[in-house]
């Protein structure tokens, strides 16, 4: 995945005190997400998911507010560099969304995915990545707000909320 630093808006750093002594900064947009082949792709709630090497995804619209319908795929995008040669990182993304039944009958209105990066995993000391919601069922269509977050080693990077009309 190719992401040039130059398109996207919304940045923040965080002290060094953080990132033992190096200052880390973060760069993201939020929207519409595009991707070539996402649908065609195998589905599942185990990680990595199949869609993950989706090719071309990124964020094409930039926006909060999105019409949700089957095949909407809506998030953010957001590139972390300034981490430490040595360090090795846990990375969360965190989702908040409208309760929905699963075909099981089960609420569900959290997610959660964590990974390691950084030295542990061999990455330098930039990490690219799109954190998206795809609409594949019926049942995960509801409106509302949809709050994505990315927090590494528990501290929050990113929180921004897309309305789902």
């Amino acid at each position: 995945m190719t992401i040039s630093l130059a398109l996207l808006s919304g940045a923040l750093s965080l002290p060094g005190a953080l990132m033992a002594g190096e200052a880390i900064s973060v760069t993201h947009k939020t929207g519409v997400v595009a991707s070539s082949r996402c649908a065609e792709m195998e589905q599942s709630d185990r990680y990595p998911l199949a869609r993950d090497i989706c090719q071309s995804i990124e964020v094409r619209d930039e926006t909060h507010r999105v019409k949700g319908a089957v095949g909407a795929n809506f998030g953010v995008e957001y590139v972390i560099s300034g981490l430490a040669d040595q360090e090795c990182h846990t990375l969360s993304h965190v989702l908040f969304h409208p309760e929905m039944m699963t075909p099981s009958g089960e609420p569900r209105s959290y997610y959660e995915r964590r990974q390691r990066i950084g030295a542990c995993a061999g990455d330098p000391d930039l990490y690219a990545d799109v954190y998206s919601w795809y609409i594949e069922e019926p049942w995960e269509l509801v409106a509302g707000e949809w709050t994505f977050k990315v927090l590494l080693d528990g501290n929050e990077l990113i929180s921004e909320t897309i309305t789902v009309e």
